[in-house]
């Protein structure tokens, strides 16, 4: 599995976990909508690893205007409602634990360094020198 579909992957499970649903049921309950709002807005702009509409579009069977509208409704929700805003944070640092935690378990010559600036989640693969 690729790097990019792998972060993504563990972006997916992490959000889909936290709002416990499957964010690929096809269903327009609230949770369920929420849950895919969140996934998508994370891995449009708080992931480093660039995703494009299309991308996210293709791994949710949904068109890239789909995508487009569903972050743009969170982002609405996020200028006016404190709780959200608080839930997307609370989001955000699950997802820097997730990826801490995944990568403290390899054991390999190839590492991952995930830097979290405030803004954005940083996850590189480094090549670490043998010893």
């Amino acid at each position: 599995m690729k790097m990019n579909e792998e972060v993504m992957v563990k972006v997916i499970d992490v959000i889909s976990h936290y709002y416990g649903v499957d964010p690929f049921r096809k269903t327009n309950e609230p949770r369920f909508t929420e849950c895919r709002y969140a996934i998508w807005y994370f891995l449009r702009y708080k992931i480093d690893i660039p995703y494009t509409l299309t991308a996210i579009a293709n791994k949710f069977n949904k068109d890239h205007t789909t995508i487009s509208a569903g972050i743009v409704r969170l982002e609405c929700l996020l200028k006016y409602e404190k709780n959200k805003q608080v839930e997307m944070k609370g989001i955000e640092r699950l997802l820097f634990n997730a990826f801490i935690i995944s990568e403290c378990n390899l054991v390999n010559v190839q590492r991952t360094l995930i830097v979290h600036n405030g803004d954005k989640i940083y996850v590189r693969k480094i090549r670490m020198a043998a010893a």
